[in-house]
């Protein structure tokens, strides 16, 4: 007892810390009219099922006009798209400190389908991105078939990153609680049936890893990595994609971008931890950062074991299927 007191004392006196560096701010976005729990927060486009309101971007996002020097980063959401973007930015810059510090990274890597239903036509982040020249960074959470034509007629250098089922369904229940407009108001285990029952958004989870996985002998422009591997053996996944984007960078440049990207420092840098996204009230980070944890096997400490089989069953179900042979999952390093 006297240690569930102590927990719970520290709880508090973290929250409240969060409190003082996080205010809630002062006016908070209109609730969306079509929520979680709303029939159309999900819609199929392409097979592959996109959340309100970003499915309202798709036509525009059909259009973008992409080149051969421009990087997306692609990833099912919450399996390390933002780190990535954050890596990615640290070797284009050739591992200059000072690309971590000048601007957010949302802006300098925009969310390509992201939409907000009051965004003028022309201030959305596919509008924006258009606008720029070529050699864009930006990120998308569409699986491979329903990337805009242009991207891969192009040659653009793909980013792929995957991680463990399990762990990212951990971080999207935290995600979800942090976004108050989508009026999230389910459990952990309502977001475990969503991913074993293929209704979650940008999946189904499986079906999106295996949209790319299937295109690595035939598509040398996708670069893979798990997150996992980017935690166990940072040093030489950063290296290879470096010379994937046609950078030789030095162990010391490397380690630089390791050490901006390391998640404790990544939490605190607020170009590149979403905090706009509390203080314009997208986010709340009372409830959960958006750069929380980063640590693999987070899933043994909330799964209860009925959820574990759960998720057992489905990931062994998925992983005998021809088009992802080869793709290992790690549940611990």
């Amino acid at each position: 007892m006297a240690m569930a007191a102590v927990a719970s004392a520290n709880a508090t006196v973290d929250k409240d810390i969060i409190r003082k560096k996080y205010p809630v701010p002062e006016k908070m976005p209109t609730p969306y009219e079509i929520g979680y729990h709303h029939a159309d927060w999900l819609k199929d486009y392409k097979g592959c099922t996109v959340e309100y309101p970003k499915y309202l971007t798709l036509q525009d996002v059909e259009t973008f006009e992409a080149s051969p020097l421009d990087i997306p980063v692609c990833a099912f959401p919450k399996t390390g798209t933002t780190w990535m973007n954050g890596i990615v930015m640290g070797v284009l810059a050739n591992g200059d400190r000072k690309v971590y510090y000048d601007a957010p990274l949302e802006m300098k890597s925009p969310f390509l389908c992201r939409c907000e239903p009051e965004q003028p036509v022309g201030m959305r982040p596919i509008d924006i991105v258009k606008k720029r020249p070529p050699g864009r960074s930006f990120f998308t959470h569409l699986a491979y078939q329903a990337l805009p034509e242009s991207l891969l007629r192009a040659g653009s250098k793909k980013v792929y990153i995957w991680r463990n089922p399990k762990d990212t369904i951990i971080s999207e229940y935290h995600f979800l609680q942090a976004q108050t407009r989508i009026q999230f108001h389910g459990d952990l285990d309502e977001v475990v049936d969503s991913f074993v029952n293929d209704r979650v958004g940008f999946g189904p989870f499986f079906d999106h890893l295996a949209s790319f996985w299937k295109h690595r002998n035939d598509d040398p422009n996708i670069f893979f990595c798990s997150f996992e591997e980017l935690k166990r053996d940072f040093h030489n996944v950063v290296r290879r994609l470096g010379k994937y984007l046609g950078k030789d960078l030095t162990d010391e440049q490397i380690q630089v971008v390791h050490e901006e990207t390391d998640f404790p420092k990544f939490q605190s840098n607020n170009l590149l931890n979403k905090s706009k996204a509390h203080e314009q009230g997208y986010l709340d980070f009372n409830r959960h950062q958006f750069i929380r944890d980063g640590s693999v096997g987070q899933w043994k400490k909330l799964f209860t074991p009925e959820m574990n089989r759960k998720v057992d069953a489905w990931v062994e179900k998925n992983m005998k299927r021809p088009e992802l042979q080869g793709m290992k999952l790690e549940f611990e390093i």
